[in-house]
């Protein structure tokens, strides 16, 4: 599919769109070249709600199945995580783990099993989230920094059920 505004791409056998819940999608990188298995990185902007953050990858393997419950995507999730703090901790930044938990349903889309986060650092503190499933074969994850710490702010699961639901709702070669 072509990559002119208003059009899907296709990354990983699945079409992204060009925006989901007041999110507009950015730059495409392509990671493959440079270190195999890490597949391609799709930049989603939120303006003054945060930005968002798809990757979608294979780490070589080429058993992914569909949905959360598997062993390589649960495998994966707990690499994603303790990645995640390992980063904050390099770059300064305090991590703290609040919870784990699992998103979704049939009716709502695909599930996910999430993270989240607190970062802080000289900027203050903010939630991020870190979203993840096997879809098309491919581990699909989804990482939401918000611009707040606000608890209660639905910003970065209305992303996420936006894309999960288009993900559940049609094939891979649709766009999500």
């Amino acid at each position: 599919m072509a990559s002119g505004k208003g059009e899907s791409i296709l990354v990983g056998s699945i079409a992204w769109e060009t925006e989901y819940a007041g999110f507009s999608r950015g730059k495409l990188t392509d990671n493959e070249q440079a270190n195999p298995g890490l597949g391609q990185t799709i930049a989603y902007h939120g303006g003054g709600k945060g930005e968002a953050t798809v990757f979608v990858y294979t780490m070589g393997r080429h058993d992914i199945p569909d949905g959360p419950m598997s062993e390589p995507v649960m495998a994966e999730f707990n690499r994603a995580t303790h990645e995640l703090i390992w980063l904050g901790q390099k770059n300064d930044k305090k991590t703290e783990l609040v919870s784990r938990y699992g998103t979704g349903s049939p009716d709502r889309g695909m599930e996910f099993l999430c993270a989240e986060f607190i970062l802080t650092d000289g900027l203050g503190s903010r939630r991020t989230f870190l979203y993840l499933t096997g879809c098309a074969k491919n581990f699909v994850k989804i990482r939401v920094t918000l611009r707040t710490n606000d608890a209660a702010d639905p910003t970065a699961r209305e992303f996420v059920d936006v894309v999960a639901s288009r993900l559940w709702r049609r094939g891979a070669n649709d766009a999500p």
